[in-house]
């Protein structure tokens, strides 16, 4: 019984608090009133602590243009009507600005900073300080309101603030536009685009990332003789990393023995003790164009051998090992593979642990 009277009550306060609306307000509303001072006063548009006033805003209960309302209608009753200056800027907000309070029934039309203007004009700063969804009792819809401060304000203080946040709103568009040509700017530099256009200054460091990236097809279409045309433009500063990765594309990806021994030549005339041992392969396995020699694959492996390499060593125990164009020797094949593993050769480690 209790709830029935208090959602009556409810319901009652809708129609009171609907007898007043935005559309009711006309300019005999407030004839008694000669400013928008007397008007905040006379109307407790601030409530009755001078704090702001709730006002309710639901699709058939429509309180919050009531402030603005009123002060267009004294307006009205000088010849003229409001305009508004700036739109509300939410300086002093404490609510929910998603809250249907402040999106319903185009209720941002009656916030912000507006102009009266007539022969002496007077300005008016109507802004939104908090928001509320309030349950209703039973059946009844929740009802949303938001609380508005409404003040006089001067011109000085209008025109501030209006220019304020003009300019606000200016370096605010060139901040996003820098932010925007910065992203622009870093995607560009992160693009396969930009690598190429570098590379195509002669850049070697581009043009070497981008001999990687077709190779491996890494932000680019995998391509083996893109990757072979950057790392030569790449080889032509004398790069020895780039000139062993031509002679290993040519030798593993486009079966070019000759092609693979001529640009391992290269290196290895640099004293690169890794492109010595590639040679000695290419002669040992004897393809793609090369005859097996495995003369002069030991030639070679020793040459690599001599200058550093942990792999030639290996590979000579294994010729070793299996009488692969020598006599098979074990003894010999131990010797090479310890030689290999001091180097830190992990097969020759292996091979030792395995078989000796």
């Amino acid at each position: 019984m209790n709830n029935i009277k208090l959602a009556i009550i409810f319901a009652g306060s809708f129609i009171v608090t609907g007898c007043m609306t935005a559309n009711s307000i006309t300019p005999s509303s407030v004839k008694q009133f000669h400013s928008p001072d007397e008007l905040i006063k006379g109307k407790e548009l601030n409530g009755k602590d001078g704090k702001g006033k709730e006002y309710s805003n639901m699709q058939t209960l429509n309180n919050a243009l009531i402030p603005y309302s009123f002060f267009n209608n004294l307006c009205k009753n000088k010849g003229a009507e409001l305009d508004r200056l700036l739109p509300t800027y939410f300086n002093n907000f404490r609510g929910d600005k998603n809250n249907p309070a402040l999106i319903r029934n185009n209720i941002d039309q009656g916030m912000g900073i507006f102009k009266c203007p007539i022969a002496q004009p007077w300005y008016v700063s109507i802004q939104p300080i908090t928001t509320a969804t309030k349950k209703a009792i039973g059946s009844l819809p929740d009802v949303d309101y938001v609380t508005l401060k409404s003040n006089v304000i001067s011109k000085a203080e209008a025109e501030n603030t209006v220019k304020n946040k003009v300019n606000e709103i200016k370096t605010n568009i060139e901040q996003a536009k820098q932010n925007f040509e910065n992203y622009q700017k870093q995607q560009y530099i992160q693009s396969p685009q930009y690598i190429i256009d570098l590379a195509e200054k002669g850049n070697l460091d581009a043009q070497m990332k981008l001999g990687a990236m077709y190779f491996d097809g890494n932000g680019v279409r995998k391509n083996y003789y893109d990757a072979l045309r950057w790392y030569k433009e790449a080889a032509k500063s004398g790069n020895i990393k780039a000139i062993k990765e031509v002679g290993y594309i040519y030798a593993s990806y486009i079966k070019d023995g000759n092609s693979a021994l001529y640009w391992y030549s290269k290196a290895a005339n640099q004293g690169d003790s890794e492109a010595m041992n590639a040679i000695g392969v290419i002669h040992h396995i004897g393809r793609n164009g090369v005859k097996m020699n495995t003369t002069e694959a030991m030639r070679w492996y020793q040459k690599a051998f001599k200058n550093g390499d942990s792999f030639a060593p290996k590979n000579i125990g294994d010729m070793y090992f299996n009488g692969d164009g020598v006599p098979r020797d074990y003894t010999k094949a131990k010797h090479w593979y310890i030689e290999a593993a001091k180097k830190g050769n992990r097969a020759a480690e292996f091979k030792l642990k395995q078989d000796f």
